[in-house]
């Protein structure tokens, strides 16, 4: 059993119709590289621009998110074994707030991609860690995309896929894959 655990937040906890390629095409963003990534790149003004463009989008998402079934049950699960939780997101802060009110959840900690480098990035992590005074082994991080598993890769800290419908090539990569939270609490709370 693990003695914290960190999520992501969109396709992982609440669902997501955010469509990169269409918001890379908004900002000129080329298809193969990272929005955020492009975003830092420019100079102050267009940044600034770009970034306004993709919050706009995160904002519009977050109005319809929803929880993923079983996502609350593994959340309050942990709370009542009193295993602290933490939330890592690329979201802006705005998107982020907006989608843990209207779906009612909370965690220990907070962080999105303006408290520090986006993932796969390990600073988010590392920093959690270092305010719980756990290490890599005694934490999880689950996500849904290859950059939250890179990150907790980066992080030396244990990684779980969320992947409902189709298993990526680099599943593989994760220490463990799971399509349904109610699965995985009962494969957590049997150990």
């Amino acid at each position: 059993m693990f003695s914290g655990f960190i999520f992501d937040l969109d396709g992982t906890l609440v669902n997501s119709t955010l469509n990169f390629q269409e918001i890379k095409r908004a900002v000129g963003c080329p298809s193969n590289q990272d929005l955020l990534s492009y975003a830092e790149q420019l100079e102050p003004v267009n940044k600034r621009k770009v970034i306004q463009t993709i919050e706009h989008y995160e904002l519009e998402d977050a109005k319809n998110s929803q929880i993923l079934p079983g996502a609350k049950e593994f959340l309050a699960w942990l709370r009542q074994l009193s295993i602290p939780s933490a939330l890592v997101t690329r979201n802006s802060p705005k998107a982020t707030e907006l989608k843990l009110t209207q779906n009612k959840l909370s965690f220990d900690i907070v962080l999105t991609r303006e408290d520090s480098l986006p993932k796969p990035a390990p600073d988010a992590l590392l920093r959690i860690l270092n305010e719980w005074q756990f290490t890599g082994e005694q934490t999880v991080y689950i996500g849904d995309y290859l950059y939250d598993i890179q990150a907790a890769r980066n992080a030396k800290m244990n990684s779980y896929l969320y992947a409902p419908e189709i298993i990526p090539q680099y599943a593989t990569m994760a220490d463990l894959t799971f399509n349904c939270w109610h699965d995985l609490l009962e494969r957590i709370s049997a150990n």
